[in-house]
């Protein structure tokens, strides 16, 4: 018997403490759910009675400097279906069916109960349909959206951008899936600026989804406008010049503030295409296109400079003491340098020249002579001071610095030392040295305008820190400065028959022919080094800088007309042209 109670005993003792385990196992699993673990659990309940929706903010506006728009943001529709089981997705089906509203009835085939999109884009006719019968299609809601759109189209995207879906690892991705966001240009630049800030509610929802009260609201606000310094009107202009040839840019800047009026790189492409989405097939179209349409040769595009570069060569070797304006050298057409024959342009050669005469009839030789006194450091030095071989500063994004050779350079590059025949062809523009056209604008402003140092912009009201001017003779600018003008107006000048007439102003400007390939002793022998048999791509680039009015310079003009041929007979009219419709609109 007293066996019989012991073992009862022991097995009670052995039940009550596994129910005083049990039990100090629950308080302790209820003090981490209710305790340890209370803002996790408490989230998760918020979640599921607490429903958070964001709507994206209109993306602000981008406008030239008159207020035309450039960029917007345009509404279009959307379906959205939502019920709560699949007999309320059965009579949305039939519904749509009976009024000839064309889905697809696969949609409709869904194993959970979430809210999903009918129909993208829907026309005006679409719209009425859903909203007359509004009654029937009680689960319908039409949502607005918004996308980006280009007023004009083709003529501004380089610089604009374009803005496509939100990408996944976007911090608005999963709550914004159709806002856009800036991928290229001033929209990807801008784009905190431009995106606004979304509408943000908090609704305390039932189990089935349905609202049962408004916890919070933020209206949100749309973004920002960014005015630009862009004319619209001349951009389109300036567009409409370049078609008929295939491939090229201009710059038009004001020479005293660095406002830039047009810049626009031609051919182009519609960055509407990018917002909804383009194939691979157009995608690879625009990639490998000869002409490179993706590609803002205003600041992308690295050209030699052909005979623009000659102004610059002259005031450097005034400047060194290396000439005087009165400087003299014969030009017979072809000089002999280190065994090898260099030519002017002009067969026959122009005579004896000095500096005036030299750069108004654009004479190689005279430049191959000051090549032979002058050392390749001190005409860089000058083609730096002026803003060659560095970012113009403008912060337009994808800019190209150039390039500015040096010995250093050629060593690394091209694994062989400087020569003097190299600094031959530097001084002619045909050697290694490259600029992009906004460059080019920049070099020819300070030239004009007394050596004052300007940064270009894009961006109206813009501030940048006051640069000092450059140190130069202003006796030697203003001699550089008439020259220039006398390539366009005197009956010599290589840019006579390209001035503008009936007008009451005058026009300075240099034309630039720059080679793209060697010509051979063949070609040369047979006459055919003017190219004007050679294919498209083999042909030369033609180029003009000029600015106006000449006797208070105002604006600049840049014009590259890609394998164009002569800078003169391509670019120095169109040129011409732009800048007599820039000065029709001041005096008007």
């Amino acid at each position: 018997m007293r066996n019989t109670f012991a073992l009862f005993g022991y097995r009670l003792g052995v039940v009550i403490a596994l129910q005083i385990a049990l039990i100090l196992l629950l308080i302790g699993r209820l003090f981490f759910l209710q305790i340890i673990d209370q803002e996790k659990y408490a989230g998760l309940s918020d979640r599921n009675r607490i429903r958070v929706t964001l709507k994206p903010a209109l993306r602000g506006n981008i406008k030239d400097r008159n207020g035309v728009i450039l960029a917007q943001s345009t509404p279009y529709y959307n379906a959205r279906v939502t019920c709560k089981d699949q007999d309320c997705r059965e009579k949305c089906k039939q519904v749509l069916a009976q009024k000839n509203f064309q889905v697809n009835p696969d949609l409709f085939n869904r194993k959970d109960n979430k809210s999903f999109v009918l129909k993208e884009r829907l026309s005006w006719d679409e719209i009425t349909l859903l909203e007359t019968h509004k009654n029937d299609l009680p689960m319908v809601d039409i949502q607005t959206l918004y996308e980006r759109t280009y007023p004009m189209d083709s003529v501004t995207p380089h610089f604009l951008g374009y803005t496509s879906r939100i990408p996944e690892d976007h911090p608005y991705a999963k709550k914004l899936p159709f806002s856009t966001v800036g991928r290229s240009g001033l929209e990807k630049q801008l784009d905190e600026t431009l995106f606004g800030v979304p509408m943000l509610l908090e609704e305390e929802v039932n189990a089935y989804g349905e609202a049962m009260r408004t916890l919070s609201f933020n209206p949100g606000r749309k973004g920002d406008e960014v005015k630009l310094t862009i004319d619209a009107e001349l951009q389109e202009f300036v567009y409409r010049k370049l078609e008929p040839h295939k491939s090229g840019a201009v710059v038009v800047l004001d020479v005293n503030t660095g406002e830039i009026i047009a810049l626009v790189s031609y051919p182009s492409f519609n960055p509407g295409i990018f917002e909804r989405g383009l194939s691979q097939a157009q995608w690879d179209a625009l990639r490998h296109d000869i002409q490179t349409p993706l590609v803002d040769k205003t600041i992308m595009g690295q050209y030699a400079l052909g005979s623009i570069i000659k102004p610059i060569i002259a005031l450097a070797a005034l400047e060194e003491g290396y000439i005087k304006p009165e400087t003299r050298f014969t030009c017979t057409g072809v000089t002999v340098i280190d065994g090898q024959p260099c030519h002017c342009w002009k067969d026959g050669g122009h005579g004896s020249v000095n500096l005036e005469e030299a750069l108004r009839g654009s004479c190689n030789i005279y430049m191959y002579e000051i090549a032979k006194i002058m050392p390749l450091e001190l005409l860089t030095k000058w083609l730096g001071i002026f803003g060659m071989g560095e970012l113009t500063g403008s912060t337009i994004p994808g800019e190209k610095k150039g390039l500015l050779p040096s010995n250093e350079w050629k060593l690394k590059n091209r694994k062989e030392r400087w020569r003097r025949i190299d600094t031959v062809y530097l001084t002619i523009g045909q050697g290694y040295v490259l600029a992009t056209p906004l460059q080019l604008a920049k070099v020819m402003a300070q030239l004009v305008n007394g050596g004052h140092t300007i940064i270009p912009h894009i961006l109206a009201n813009s501030t940048t820190e006051a640069s000092p001017d450059i140190k130069v003779s202003k006796q030697h600018l203003a001699i550089i400065t008439h020259a220039i003008g006398q390539v366009m107006n005197h009956p010599n000048g290589t840019g006579y028959r390209s001035r503008p007439q009936g007008v009451t102003w005058e026009m300075g400007g240099k034309s630039g022919t720059a080679q793209v390939r060697k010509i051979t002793l063949r070609e040369r022998a047979e006459g055919r080094h003017h190219g004007y048999d050679w294919d498209w791509k083999d042909k030369d680039h033609a180029l003009f800088a000029g600015f106006a009015p000449l006797d208070k310079p105002k604006y600049a003009v840049i014009v590259l007309v890609e394998h164009g041929g002569f800078g003169g007979v391509t670019a120095a009219p169109l040129g011409r042209d732009i800048m007599q419709f820039v000065m029709r609109k001041i005096l008007h």
